[in-house]
């Protein structure tokens, strides 16, 4: 699941497996005050027994959007334990030109 300007959105019961980069993404929270965008409720296995080939890559089961006011709340991670892989990664696509500021930013979970 990949999203580019979120305002007041619930994801809830989303459920994502082997994902090359990421099971959810978000690059932006605009417009909205904190708390009202969320992800919850969800899974996220970064490989799992019957997919997986032994292969590079090193997903993030949420990468977080580049600003502040999202909130993650009783999501589940599973097998993050290879590579690099980790459960959440920060700044949704930071690395693209034209970057973004190197500011640090609040990403609240529950």
């Amino acid at each position: 699941m990949i999203g580019g300007n979120f305002g007041a959105v619930t994801l809830r019961k989303i459920q994502a497996v082997d994902n090359g980069l990421a099971g959810i993404e978000y690059e932006k929270v605009i417009g909205v005050d904190e708390g009202t965008t969320m992800v919850e409720d969800s899974m996220v296995v970064g490989r799992s027994m019957t997919n997986w080939n032994g292969g590079s890559s090193s997903p993030h089961g949420i990468i977080s959007p580049r600003t502040d006011k999202s909130v993650f709340s009783n999501i589940r991670f599973y097998n993050f334990d290879f590579n690099s892989a980790a459960a959440i990664g920060t700044c949704s696509h930071c690395y693209s030109k034209p970057s973004t500021d190197s500011d640090a930013r609040t990403v609240k979970t529950e």
